[in-house]
């Protein structure tokens, strides 16, 4: 389960997310061995979602889960499940350990990568993030590349779609359901 910036459940995936004996990526990997062997299939394509976080680290989960895994010393009454905690967590982190969370969830992918290509023997090709460079997806999305054995790549696919993304929007790029004709207003440009 993911949750958004809210503290409510999001319809995504969290492969980074922590369980009693792993993680969430843990599963995911073995259940693609499993799709490899069985179907014959000739490699993994990662797209959005499992590739990276699908939310921005600004409207993304800061789940009790999560923040017990980071290590971060977080003051025990904003580790409670309560939606106004965690919205209260949330600023907290961003305000006071933001570059501890960036580098906590740097690290996480790392792992979730390092397991995937120790894993998969087969080709593996991954989307990047919504984002400009690879500073911007490591300061946006906690996903820093060079963690990610980007060279051990088959394939990155790079997706260009300045035209409709917003950076400044109140849901980061989870406006895609909103109409073309409105996301066109919103100031993002790559340069």
């Amino acid at each position: 389960m993911c949750y958004n910036k809210h503290g409510d459940t999001h319809r995504f995936v969290c492969v980074i997310k922590p369980l009693a004996d792993g993680t969430v990526g843990d599963v995911v990997i073995k259940k693609m061995q499993k799709a490899i062997d069985e179907y014959g299939f000739d490699g993994v394509h990662l797209a959005d979602g499992l590739s990276s976080a699908r939310l921005s680290i600004e409207n993304g989960d800061f789940s009790t889960a999560l923040c017990r895994a980071s290590g971060i010393s977080i003051p025990e009454n904003l580790m409670g499940d309560d939606r106004g905690i965690y919205i209260a967590r949330r600023a907290w982190i961003l305000k006071n350990r933001r570059f501890e969370w960036i580098k906590f969830l740097a690290d996480a992918w790392g792992d979730f990568y390092k397991k995937l290509f120790d894993s998969i023997k087969k080709p593996i090709m991954f989307n990047n993030t919504w984002t400009l460079d690879p500073f911007e997806a490591l300061y946006r999305y906690g996903l820093d590349y060079r963690r990610c054995q980007i060279d051990g790549a088959f394939a990155v696919m790079v997706e260009e779609n300045s035209a409709t993304r917003s950076i400044t929007s109140d849901e980061d790029e989870g406006d895609v359901e909103n109409s073309l004709s409105y996301r066109c207003r919103f100031p993002y440009k790559y340069s």
